[in-house]
């Protein structure tokens, strides 16, 4: 039986260094060495992926979200906090 791994398990420093600047750098419009390969949509859109942190007491968690640039992570954040609601356990991934 495979090893269950624990995916809220606080993040490493330098990945929340570097998301964190990508973020920043995202706002001003430039770009850096850090960036994601964005994913084009069957549309031709071009998606981002952008990091999200939360605070649990002392503990700092992470998760990322999809969006078309700063803005509109910023705008998926607020209907996250609007209506966001736990709908099962993910058991597993498959690429398709």
């Amino acid at each position: 039986m495979a090893d269950i791994i624990d995916i809220n398990e606080k993040r490493d420093a330098l990945t929340a260094r570097i998301s964190s600047g990508t973020i920043a750098d995202k706002r001003s419009g430039t770009m850096n060495e850090y960036d994601t390969q964005p994913h084009r949509d069957i549309y031709g859109k071009l998606w981002y992926q952008f990091v999200c942190d939360y605070q649990d007491g002392d503990v700092d968690f992470t998760f990322q979200i999809w969006a078309r640039d700063i803005e509109d992570a910023e705008r998926r954040m607020g209907l996250i906090k609007q209506n966001c609601k736990v709908v099962g356990q993910l058991i597993s991934e498959v690429d398709a």
